[in-house]
């Protein structure tokens, strides 16, 4: 591991205090991954512990000042480099023996080695950080290389829920940056705006719609019952009226994304089987057809679990599917209790969540085991075993193991266990005077990082009224 990284200093912080701002050092992530994978109290840090059984009794060790040794099963090499490597948080172990639980509860107790320190935090309304002076990174390229990071002194998160009230504060100043906006909102926001900078984002959706697959006597266990929803589903209307066409529409359990061609088998596609297009063609004669032969004659009644921010999306959903008989009851939850209903999986019918994106492939969490993702509890057992197959295929040729993946679709898709939202393109605005951006959300793999780079052209916002 990289020598000269120090955790964070905050003098006024008596658990940075305790910390010293001392270095990282390998016996800190020994005990981090250790504990991971092995620790069965019940509380944020331990998410690995609760998903991912398979980790426990698995031990590293170290074998040099600087190296760890892990051994794990072939089938989850893969596996187990991304969830240790991109899903863990090393903190100091000290922390964990002094304030228990609330290391990973409170935020006041909350030390690591990055270059912003938790200033400040207001339950649903801000986050605000402050510089870590003890920041080991240097700006590795262009006019300021060499120079220390951060940049800036202070950033204040706003959790703002309303999209109007959001694009508000935007205009105002008060937003440097603004994530996530439709084409409409985006057009809306910069004409007669020269000031105002735009990009290209990410693909956005709604959470999809998962369901108790592993009920027996349901009518989620029954396959036509599912398809028969696919089918009551007008995708296209879906796309046309909310995204302008934009979206796509065939997105689980993955989307089309550059560079990982090879991944995803399109509804275009010849080898595609004719029993996953016609999951796609809005057909609500069918679906009653399917529904009567699966006992549901006249449809059925069922609950989604969900949040407020999916309410308008899924009021559609229950329009279309009111046509066959099927019934949605909404029961909307806060936030932190919808997440727990979701990891304890103690929804009784449905529940719409969201899948990580391609670029967390050969990562399976949406169609097999035991996580958050495969919400519709999906255990079929040709599934399984072709995907430990690939797994094992993706150690020495990803390529290889990607075309094994999109093979191992025509086998799962027929089974219509998620429904699908469409993705469309979104839009990043920033003003002027925020300085070396250039629209970016995440420098590496969900990283959010990019304030570590940036700085504020304070002149030029004080000239504008900001």
């Amino acid at each position: 591991m990289k020598e000269g990284i120090n955790y964070s200093y905050d003098p006024v912080n008596p658990v940075s205090q305790l910390v010293g701002g001392r270095e990282l050092t390998a016996d800190d992530v020994l005990w981090n991954l250790n504990m991971h994978m092995n620790d069965s109290r019940a509380h944020p840090g331990a998410y690995i512990y609760l998903f991912f059984p398979w980790m426990h009794g698995i031990y590293g060790e170290k074998v040099g000042p600087n190296e760890l040794s892990f051994t794990f099963p072939i089938a989850q090499l893969l596996n187990a480099v991304m969830f240790l490597c991109d899903g863990t948080q090393i903190f100091p172990p000290e922390i964990d023996l002094e304030y228990k639980a609330e290391s990973t509860t409170d935020w006041q107790a909350s030390v690591g080695a990055g270059p912003f320190m938790i200033d400040d935090y207001v339950p649903s309304n801000m986050v605000s950080v402050k510089r870590n002076p003890n920041y080991w990174g240097t700006n590795p390229v262009g006019p300021g290389k060499g120079d220390r990071l951060p940049y800036l002194d202070k950033i204040k998160y706003l959790i703002i829920q309303d999209v109007s009230t959001q694009q508000a504060a935007f205009r105002s100043g008060k937003l440097a940056q603004l994530g996530a906006l439709s084409i409409e909102d985006k057009n809306m926001m910069v004409r007669g705006n020269p000031e105002i900078k735009q990009a290209v984002g990410g693909l956005m959706a709604q959470p999809l719609l998962g369901m108790r697959t592993d009920r027996p006597g349901t009518p989620y266990a029954d396959v036509r019952v599912r398809r028969a929803m696919f089918m009551a589903t007008d995708f296209n209307e879906i796309n046309e009226g909310l995204y302008q066409g934009l979206g796509q529409i065939h997105t689980w359990p993955y989307w089309y994304q550059k560079g990982y061609e090879d991944l995803y088998l399109s509804l275009d596609d010849p080898d595609c089987p004719a029993e996953v297009k016609e999951l796609f063609v809005y057909d609500p004669e069918k679906a009653k057809e399917l529904l009567a032969e699966a006992g549901y004659p006249g449809g059925f009644k069922g609950e989604v679990l969900m949040t407020e921010t999916s309410v308008d999306y899924y009021s559609i959903i229950k329009d279309q599917w009111s046509k066959v008989g099927i019934e949605l009851e909404f029961n909307i939850q806060e936030f932190g209790a919808y997440w727990g209903i979701l990891n304890s999986y103690s929804y009784e019918d449905m529940v719409v969540a969201n899948i990580p994106p391609p670029s967390s492939w050969p990562e399976v969490a949406g169609y097999t085991g035991v996580t958050s993702s495969n919400f519709s509890k999906i255990n079929e057992p040709e599934i399984n075993a072709g995907t430990d197959q690939m797994l094992k295929t993706a150690i020495t040729d990803l390529n290889a193991a990607m075309r094994e993946t999109r093979e191992l679709m025509k086998k799962l898709l027929p089974g219509a266990w998620v429904i699908p939202t469409p993705r469309y393109p979104t839009y990043t605005l920033w003003w002027s005077w925020l300085k070396n951006y250039s629209g970016e959300n995440s420098v590496g793999w969900l990283a959010f990082n990019w304030p570590t780079w940036v700085w504020v052209d304070q002149g030029m916002k004080d000239a504008m009224g900001h």
